[in-house]
């Protein structure tokens, strides 16, 4: 569970490596294909809840499931049935100044994600003040929404930066949750994928200038409750 540019698609390649298998985003409708192929099953036309159920019932040939869901994913399925038989985890970036000038970049620049083995492009559109007041205002409801659907359900919680400072100690957790389950996970293996993986800063001139032209929009931010 996490909120747009929070680096869940990087921390999803580093659970494949420690061994488990990958949906990423079932409702993107590019990896709903990649799914559909991948499984051999109607996938496209299942809505969510049918999604889930069918990739974890594949789950125990598999070592388990990662899949990733959004906030607004979550509407079409109870908060129970996310929980029930699954190990919830929930990503959230500390530095949301940094996670709304990444969300402006992509709908500016059509440039989906910041991992370059997967990136699809998605509508683009001009940068002005109304594009970077609707992000601060979209995430910052995503955020909120997951808090408050979140509160009273035992989830294991990350911090992005922390995922990137000392991803063994986040993957011990991580090991140490799953095996309660009796899934098997390595650590190392997933540790090791993050310390390699390269910075790819996407649009770097683009977030550049957002910072430089938005400051005033920005800059607050930094202090204003989330």
């Amino acid at each position: 569970m996490t909120v747009p540019r929070s680096g869940s698609e990087v921390f999803c390649n580093a659970l494949r490596d420690g061994g488990l298998r990958c949906a990423y985003e079932i409702n993107h409708p590019a990896y709903r294909k990649l799914l559909a192929q991948e499984f051999s099953a109607d996938l496209e036309s299942m809505d969510l809840q049918a999604t889930l159920k069918y990739l974890s019932n594949l789950a125990p040939d598999d070592n388990g499931m990662a899949y990733k869901v959004f906030y607004s994913d979550s509407h079409s399925v109870p908060i129970e049935a996310l929980v029930a038989d699954i190990t919830p985890i929930y990503l959230e970036r500390f530095d949301f100044v940094s996670q709304v000038v990444s969300f402006v970049a992509m709908w500016t620049s059509g440039h989906a994600l910041d991992d370059v083995r997967h990136t699809f492009r998605s509508r683009s559109r001009g940068l002005d003040e109304d594009l970077v007041k609707a992000s601060i205002a979209f995430l910052r409801h995503e955020r909120r929404m997951w808090a408050r659907k979140l509160a009273r359900q035992n989830v294991l919680r990350i911090q992005t930066e922390t995922l990137f400072d000392d991803p063994v100690s986040v993957f011990q957790r991580v090991a140490s949750t799953l095996a309660t389950y009796g899934i098997v996970f390595d650590w190392k293996l997933a540790s090791s994928s993050i310390r390699k993986t390269r910075p790819y800063d996407q649009d770097a001139e683009l977030k550049a200038q957002v910072r430089a032209d938005y400051a005033h929009l920005l800059n607050p931010l930094n202090v204003a409750a989330i």
